[in-house]
């Protein structure tokens, strides 16, 4: 085994953490260097013409209190995660549908 991954999932409302065994040492590699983090008060324009552009309601509003973050590979960012009060979304750059 090269690498287990905690990631947390949403359960009846609670958090749980599921664990994803990696078997192939490349992509273990990949995964190992992913960084999932905060977007900065500058980088949320950025962030928001992201979302629109890709979004499937080509929309970045969200309502009541709101967190933004982006996962990155190398420094490139590879998705979009938005948490604005009870919901969770979470969209890869690449794809034309979101996750979760």
């Amino acid at each position: 085994m090269c690498g287990t991954i905690l990631r947390p999932s949403v359960l009846l409302g609670r958090m749980t953490k599921k664990s994803l065994v990696l078997t192939d040492p490349a992509e273990a590699a990949v995964v190992n260097e992913i960084v999932v983090r905060l977007v900065g008060p500058e980088e949320v324009g950025e962030w928001d013409r992201l979302m629109i552009q890709h979004h499937y309601l080509k929309s970045a509003t969200m309502v009541g209190e709101q967190l933004r973050y982006v996962a990155e590979y190398r420094g490139q960012w590879m998705a979009l995660i938005k948490i604005s009060g009870w919901s969770l979304d979470i969209f890869l750059l690449d794809s034309k549908r979101p996750l979760g």
